[in-house]
C-alpha cells in the first residue's frame, strides 16, 4: 500500500511538472500568434480610414495611423513586457 502511494505521489509530481511546461508552451504560442494579428489589425484600420476619407484627407489619415503604430511598438515593449512577465 505504501509503495503504491509513493508511486502515485511520483506520478502526480511528474504530471504537475508536465502541466506547467504545457501551460508555458501554450502561453508563448498564443503570444507569438497574436503579434502578427495586432499588426494586421492596424493595417486594416489604415486601409479603412484612408478609403473612407476624402482625397484631401488621405495623407493625414495615413500619417495618423502610421504614427499610432509607431507609438504602439515602443509602448508595448517598455510596458507590455512588465505586464507579461509580472
Amino acid at each position: 500500500m505504501e509503495e503504491q502511494l509513493a508511486e502515485l505521489t511520483a506520478q502526480v509530481a511528474a504530471l504537475k511538472g508536465g502541466g506547467a511546461t504545457t501551460n508555458t508552451m501554450f502561453a508563448e504560442m498564443f503570444y507569438y500568434l497574436t503579434i502578427p494579428l495586432m499588426i494586421i489589425i492596424h493595417a486594416g484600420f489604415l486601409a479603412y480610414e484612408m478609403g473612407s476619407s476624402r482625397v484631401k484627407n488621405v495623407l493625414s489619415s495615413g500619417v495618423k495611423n502610421i504614427l499610432a503604430f509607431a507609438f504602439m511598438i515602443p509602448t508595448f515593449y517598455f510596458f507590455g513586457w512588465w505586464v507579461y512577465w509580472g
